[in-house]
C-alpha cells in the first residue's frame, strides 16, 4: 500500500472545496506549535476530515487569520491518496481522487489589515498593514525557500 500526500497551507483568503471522496486531512497545532508549521510529520497531530457525500468543506487561509487578528485560524492541510494496486512496470503507484475547489482571494491592490472588531485591549493587532499581492507573493516565496 502506498500513503503520498502534500502538506498545503492556504495562503488567501479561503477555498471552498467539494471534496471526491476520503483523504483529507488537518493539522492539529499544539501551543508550542506554529499553526501552518510544516517541522513535524507526527501522525498523531493529524485528523481526518469526515467525508461528506453532500457537503463542502471550508478552508480558511492565511489572509483570513491576518483580517481577523488571529481569531480565526489557518489551518495546514495535506490530502493523502492510497493505492491497493501492485506497482506498475515503471514501478509507478496510482490512486485516482478528485476534488473542485473554489479559491478565494483578494484584490491584489487590496490594503489587508486587521478588522477593527477583533481589536481589542486583550487582543490587540497582530499584524501590519500590507498589500495583498505583497503577502501572497512573500508566502509563495517562503513556501519555495526563496530568500530575499
Amino acid at each position: 500500500m502506498l500513503i503520498s500526500y502534500v502538506h498545503i497551507s492556504i495562503t488567501g483568503a479561503m477555498t471552498i472545496l467539494k471534496s471526491g471522496g476520503p483523504g483529507l486531512q488537518l493539522r492539529l497545532a499544539n501551543n508550542n506549535d506554529e499553526t501552518n508549521s510544516t517541522t513535524t510529520d507526527d501522525s498523531s497531530s493529524w485528523i481526518d476530515v469526515p467525508h461528506l457525500e453532500r457537503a463542502f468543506i471550508i478552508n480558511l487561509g492565511d489572509l483570513m487569520q491576518r483580517w481577523t487578528n488571529d481569531r480565526w485560524k489557518s489551518t495546514l492541510h495535506r490530502v493523502i491518496a492510497v493505492s491497493d494496486d501492485d506497482e506498475s512496470s515503471d514501478g509507478f503507484h496510482s490512486a485516482r481522487r478528485q476534488s473542485m475547489a473554489f479559491f478565494v482571494n483578494m484584490n491584489g491592490n487590496a490594503i489587508i489589515r486587521p478588522i477593527e472588531s477583533c481589536i481589542n485591549k486583550d487582543h490587540p493587532s497582530q499584524y501590519g498593514d500590507i498589500k495583498a499581492s505583497d503577502y501572497l507573493i512573500n508566502r509563495h516565496r517562503q513556501s519555495m525557500s526563496i530568500k530575499d
